[in-house]
């Protein structure tokens, strides 16, 4: 043990210290600055990236985000809070490659109460839980009819052969905008999915993290990584939520050409 508590010996007369150091560095760095939507956009960058689903709008940060990586791309942005949406389409009025819609994603076309709260960001079609309500959903101003979209039907109307990248932010209602796209999903025609996840549950009804990784691996959907579950924890430390990738076996298959599969860690 006396190994261990001489810091001489136990640190800087190690076999290996310096390139031991240089691994720390790296994984300290790659904690600090880790970033999925730049993780993905790098390996989509020899990728012609078509069209972008981002369902879940709100004012169109993402879409912002997305217009910047992938400038050849049409971005779908769906919106079903008025208010919100309205702004949206003002940030993007002069841009023919952002397509606005004031619609819900969901499970099926059809007209549903939409609850509008204070904080945007927490409107759902789901009513809060408990812990929500008296954290992040505080003052629900009401609920609004709005029309929600399936996304197969949605892509049908449209003519829209295949989707890049599937970004659902809604609000505990992720799984049913999954279970709108089965066809999409059956047939590969969704390359990436960015998608909000809950360990914690924020709404009355919804999965979990692990409902909707399961439900993705029926259809040939690996897990690629997570991001930003320490930024909202309970009291007792438990994680609340995050953001999780997802990558079609198509997809998959193309980065182990790519990057040779002993790189791929699959």
């Amino acid at each position: 043990m006396a190994y261990y508590k001489n810091p001489i010996t136990r640190y800087f007369l190690r076999k290996g210290y310096l390139r031991k150091i240089s691994y720390r560095l790296s994984y300290y760095y790659r904690v600090l600055s880790k970033d999925l939507l730049t993780d993905f956009t790098i390996l989509l960058s020899k990728r012609d990236v078509k069209v972008i689903i981002d369902a879940g709008a709100n004012i169109g940060f993402m879409t912002f985000q997305f217009r910047k990586r992938f400038s050849q791309a049409d971005v779908y942005c769906f919106e079903p809070n008025p208010n919100v949406f309205n702004v949206l389409v003002n940030n993007y009025k002069g841009d023919s490659r952002v397509h606005c819609f004031p619609y819900g994603v969901g499970d099926a076309d059809r007209e549903q109460a939409f609850n509008i709260n204070a904080n945007t960001g927490t409107s759902s079609f789901l009513d809060a839980a408990d812990y929500h309500r008296s954290h992040q959903a505080i003052n629900l101003l009401g609920s609004h009819v709005v029309q929600m979209i399936s996304l197969d039907e949605f892509v049908k109307k449209n003519s829209i052969d295949r989707i890049d990248i599937l970004k659902l932010d809604i609000e505990g209602y992720e799984l049913m905008a999954l279970q709108g796209a089965k066809s999409l999903l059956k047939d590969q025609k969704i390359d990436v999915i960015y998608t909000e996840v809950n360990i914690v549950g924020s709404y009355v009804g919804q999965v979990l993290f692990h409902d909707i990784t399961g439900y993705l691996k029926e259809y040939g959907y690996h897990l690629f990584n997570l991001e930003g579950f320490v930024a909202q924890e309970t009291p007792i430390r438990q994680a609340i939520l995050g953001n999780a990738v997802y990558f079609s076996e198509n997809f998959r298959e193309y980065l182990e050409n790519q990057f040779g599969r002993e790189n791929c860690g699959w």
